[in-house]
């Protein structure tokens, strides 16, 4: 069991060598010039902490939410100065955990860890309860929802907290930088003053332990979560939204390749609202900014956490209320593709939850965006030609509010006629093809389609 080295030596001694005691071992000296000699030595060996008696201990306890809600999978860690230690083990289904066969007479910590389930119990109506107790309007009224509201680890409640838990709902951060996912504090530990519970003790102490000890439980906080809403035991959110919902609105249009558009939003019912948060999956569109009308919105409101994916997080510390022809932000957007936008933009809940808050009672409740057609079908419009510029053929796409004779005229720069087509146009897409035969020049033209008292025009180049 002696274990020399050039400049130190250790010994592992185990309870066979204390009932063998005294036992003589040999050591060896060397003088730094490989010059060795040896000599033994008699060691009496004594169990000073009844290690080797059998008599052992447990100690265990429990892992539960403010609320009494077991917290599964934590790791709680056992330490002590014997080797072997730190001992690790993830609490149960229940919260419960347990260490057996210890030692007597030794002094033991014991602290949890959880590192998982960062977006478990957190929305933007976190944000909101903040905001509104950093503000003094609606004080957080539990010492552990401070703790969960301080999401820096600073020992403090403020904006800066809003800014890191805003960018975990964004998607933007998968975890917080200077904190874990859960805290856990000594259950029997004392918070002097709830309104400033820091500093908190996270440490459970036992000293020259003697017996069992089954009662070493920890009160758990899920950061981030202020309103209780994290679920414990299974990680999962629950789905407590009410039948009510927020109704974004936007028209729809179509959209050419590379055409730059902006899509104002408007609500259905956004009273008394004082959030919301929501995912659009984009497909053949590029995000470019969102500017705020009714709603102040800033950079820090929206993200793309990854490519074709916008997330958007929005709160207020007062209920808003906003008309329904009132806008509340506009999207500005290229298109990567042609098409419908309603066919490009889908509202779910892919990484930020599609959810609002309102009322008295800040009930949660569902967010849907539909597109209004209407616009489109009753609104008189005519595109750009499609290719442009052209060798061989093109296509000229407009849109009618009703079946109405119309008339397309192709005239060059000085005001010549090129060609005239007269057809019978029906309501909504019209798409009219031009070749070479049609338009036997090459250069700039322009083509103007008439219907009624609807008249527009734009310009086209031939190539030789």
């Amino acid at each position: 069991r002696w274990v020399p080295s050039y400049r130190s030596s250790a010994a592992i001694f185990n309870c066979d060598d204390v009932a063998a005691s005294p036992i003589t071992v040999k050591m060896s000296v060397w003088d730094g010039k490989l010059n060795t000699d040896f000599c033994d030595v008699t060691l009496t060996l004594v169990d000073n902490q009844n290690a080797c008696n059998g008599i052992r201990l447990a100690i265990g306890g429990e892992l539960n939410t403010e609320k009494g809600e077991g917290i599964k999978n934590a790791n709680v860690e056992l330490s002590t100065v014997l080797a072997g230690y730190p001992k690790n083990q993830m609490s149960d289904f229940n919260g419960d955990y347990m260490f057996a066969n210890l030692p007597m007479s030794m002094d033991y910590q014991i602290k949890g860890v959880k590192r998982d389930d960062w977006m478990n119990g957190v929305s933007t109506l976190d944000l909101v309860h903040i905001q509104r107790h950093i503000l003094g309007i609606a004080k957080l009224d539990s010492p552990y929802k401070l703790v969960a509201a301080d999401v820096n680890k600073d020992d403090k409640v403020s904006a800066s907290d809003l800014v890191t838990l805003r960018r975990l709902i964004l998607g933007l951060i998968s975890e917080f930088p200077n904190n874990n996912s859960w805290r856990f504090l000594d259950a029997q530990t004392p918070i002097v003053n709830p309104a400033s519970p820091w500093p908190i003790d996270e440490t459970i102490t036992i000293n020259s332990a003697s017996t069992d000890m089954m009662k070493e439980n920890f009160i758990g906080v899920k950061i981030g979560d202020v309103n209780g809403s994290a679920s414990a035991a299974t990680g999962i959110n629950t789905d407590n939204r009410s039948n009510r919902v927020l109704e974004l609105k936007a028209e729809d249009k179509e959209v050419k390749a590379g055409e730059v558009i902006e899509l104002p939003i408007t609500a259905k019912n956004f009273k008394d609202v004082f959030g919301y948060q929501f995912t659009t999956a984009l497909n053949g569109l590029e995000l470019l900014s969102i500017k705020g009308g009714m709603l102040p919105i800033e950079s820090l409101n929206y993200g793309m956490p990854k490519a074709g994916m916008m997330t958007m997080s929005w709160s207020s510390d007062q209920a808003t209320n906003v008309s329904d022809n009132e806008v509340l932000f506009t999207i500005e957007l290229k298109a990567l593709k042609s098409g419908m936008v309603s066919k490009m933009i889908n509202v779910g809940s892919d990484i930020t939850r599609s959810e609002s808050y309102a009322g008295a009672d800040l009930s949660t409740n569902r967010l849907d965006l539909t597109f209004n057609s209407k616009s489109v079908e009753s609104a008189f419009t005519l595109y750009q030609n499609e290719p442009n510029p052209f060798k061989t053929t093109t296509v000229v796409s407009f849109n009618m509010p009703a079946a109405a004779k119309t008339t397309i005229t192709l005239t060059d720069v000085t005001g010549k006629v090129v060609n005239v087509k007269h057809i019978d146009a029906v309501q909504g897409m019209n798409k009219v093809e031009y070749n070479r035969n049609d338009v036997p020049v090459s250069g700039v033209l322009y083509y103007t389609v008439a219907s009624g008292e609807f008249t527009a025009t734009k310009a086209m180049i031939i190539l030789e």
